[in-house]
């Protein structure tokens, strides 16, 4: 299986969805300085499609209050008794959700509060913890392997007997959490903008995952003790869980999706080669398969939420400067240097010296450029659209750079956007329009500090919908054995009667690779590289990746 390589793609997506260094600067421990406050009352923003996004509403300083604004977009429609949310937090316990925030979520979720303890989901790590005496290091990194091996192939209480306790110890929570499949929106408010950590949806992240691995672990297992409906009623719960939670207000929602997706289509490819299926099942499985929505779309995810708090972090430079930005450098006693931040009459006179509202349209076109190359790479991922875009966003770095590096201070050791701020304003200074040059620069330098990391999100995007397309084979795969007591030797015999066609291979637009192997096949696609490795995927690969396999592949091994 290629595992290793999606796992990654996952977490890399969202890591780079939200700067780490500007969600740790935007932490209460440094915003609540006396520097935090603004310098700037109010600013000239025009409200508009190209500037703000938004229209309203619009707070008394001028900027829009976003907050408001996009909890307002998701949460239409959305009640209690329809919203998968608050099963899911029944799940996991309110620790999930910032106490800063509990009591104003709660209320808005239209829920009771939760107790602090209760039947909550137990990480894998805290339960060997609590199951192993002295040092749990060991058991806790066997436990981890078997998991990983529980989530992709049929397996006994025998052979994994700490997954299949850690299971049964976790059986309420597992079972609210696939209930909430059956509820049709996903709402989890956001009550302060993700660089200030006031999402729950990105620390409920790595929680997502685990309860996901545990409910498709707790499938498999069934499917061998041939409890084939039940299992199979799992994973189709973890598939529309994938399509619930991969919507919402804070942009990273549809990686999330993703990995729930690529969990529930692994599990149902080791299950479609397992023979356990009967024919009958087969296709009343591949029929509920192809009647499946769309898997969430990670550039919507990106233009209506990532872009909407970009804006307001844009904002929050305006009126109180590159603090937003940054964690200032503190001298030995802990305070800050005078020079670290501006005071706040510089900053205002550097504000009021900058068009803002042309900051926010410079941004915007930048953003709309990203958000039509993602769709049409998305529509043909063979295309080098994106990696242009790429191009040209990366020479805007370089002048981003030169421009500081030309005014840049030789005694300047170290660099923060305070600093890089004064170099830009300084270059500035002797051009013939200084608020024209010193508004581009600083577009210029925002779009380069704040773009997310797209190229990876669509190859995620990408690895995982190819996947999920060749699952729809192999599942028309099952069925033709379970009919006819063997595999095919190609695919065209698998239409019409299983499928209406072939999914393509969407790298390069021809036919996916299928070969005969012994009494099963490999079926796979050559993925991202467009290059045949013969059905060989990262799992094959050296520790250094050297040899750059990156075919999507199911090997069917009876």
């Amino acid at each position: 299986m290629h595992g290793t390589l999606v796992t990654a793609l996952i977490l890399i997506s969202c890591l780079v969805s939200y700067p780490t260094f500007l969600c740790q600067a935007q932490t209460p421990s440094t915003t609540q300085t006396s520097t935090s406050r603004a310098a700037v009352d109010k600013i000239d923003i025009r409200v508009s499609r190209e500037t703000t996004h938004f229209l309203e509403p619009v707070n008394p300083d001028g900027t829009i209050d976003y907050v408001t604004a996009i909890n307002a977009l998701f949460s239409k429609g959305v009640t209690k008794d329809n919203n998968a949310a608050v099963l899911i937090l029944g799940a996991f316990g309110p620790s999930i959700v910032d106490e800063r925030d509990r009591t104003k979520t709660f209320e808005l979720l239209g829920m009771k509060p939760l107790p602090p303890k209760g039947e909550y989901f137990v990480s894998l790590e805290q339960y060997v913890r609590t199951q192993t005496e002295g040092s749990s290091a060991d058991a806790l990194e066997k436990a981890k392997d078997d998991l990983e091996s529980a989530v992709e192939m049929l397996w006994s209480a025998e052979r994994f007997p700490t997954i299949a306790a850690w299971i049964r110890a976790n059986k309420g929570p597992i079972a609210l959490f696939l209930a909430a499949s059956k509820r049709t929106r996903h709402y989890l408010p956001c009550l302060r903008s993700p660089y200030a950590g006031g999402s729950p949806g990105l620390r409920l992240f790595d929680e997502l995952r685990e309860i996901t691995k545990a409910a498709v672990a707790r499938a498999l297992l069934k499917c061998e003790s041939a409890e084939i409906k039940g299992a199979w009623a799992d994973l189709m719960a973890v598939q529309r869980l994938a399509h619930l939670l991969g919507h919402g207000p804070v942009g990273t929602e549809p990686i999330v999706g993703l990995a729930l997706a690529y969990e529930a289509v692994r599990a149902r490819n080791a299950l479609a080669c397992s023979g356990k299926l009967s024919a009958v099942q087969s296709k009343q499985c591949l029929k509920e398969l192809i009647s499946l929505p769309p898997l969430p779309d990670l550039c919507d995810g990106y233009d209506l939420g990532r872009r909407t708090w970009d804006l307001e972090l844009i904002m929050s430079f305006a009126r109180k400067g590159p603090q937003v930005l940054e964690e200032a450098p503190r001298d030995e006693a802990g305070g800050q240097p005078p020079s670290a931040r501006f005071s706040t009459d510089e900053w205002r006179a550097i504000s009021e010296s900058i068009d803002w509202n042309e900051v926010l349209r410079l941004y915007n076109r930048w953003w709309d450029r990203l958000v039509a190359s993602f769709k049409e790479q998305a529509k043909k991922p063979s295309s080098d659209v994106l990696a242009k875009f790429e191009r040209e966003l990366l020479v805007l770095v370089d002048i981003t750079q030169e421009r500081f590096l030309a005014t840049r201070e030789a005694d300047l050791e170290d660099v923060t956007y305070s600093s890089w701020i004064r170099c830009l304003v300084k270059g500035s200074r002797n051009a013939p329009d200084q608020r024209a040059v010193l508004t581009r620069d600083i577009g210029n330098l925002l779009v380069t500090l704040l773009f997310p990391g797209f190229r990876t999100g669509m190859k995620t995007q990408n690895h995982v919908q190819m996947y999920r397309e060749i699952g729809l084979v192999v599942m028309a795969l099952a069925g033709h054995k379970a009919a006819n007591g063997t595999y095919p030797q190609t695919l065209d015999s698998l239409t019409p009667k299983y499928l209406r066609k072939i999914p393509p291979d969407l790298f390069v637009d021809k036919p996916l690779k299928y070969q005969r192997r012994g009494e099963g096949y490999v079926l796979y696609s050559v993925g991202p590289n467009m290059k045949d490795d013969g059905g060989k995927d990262s799992d094959d690969d050296d520790d250094e990746g050297t040899k750059g396999y990156d075919d999507i592949a199911v090997r069917c091994e009876p």
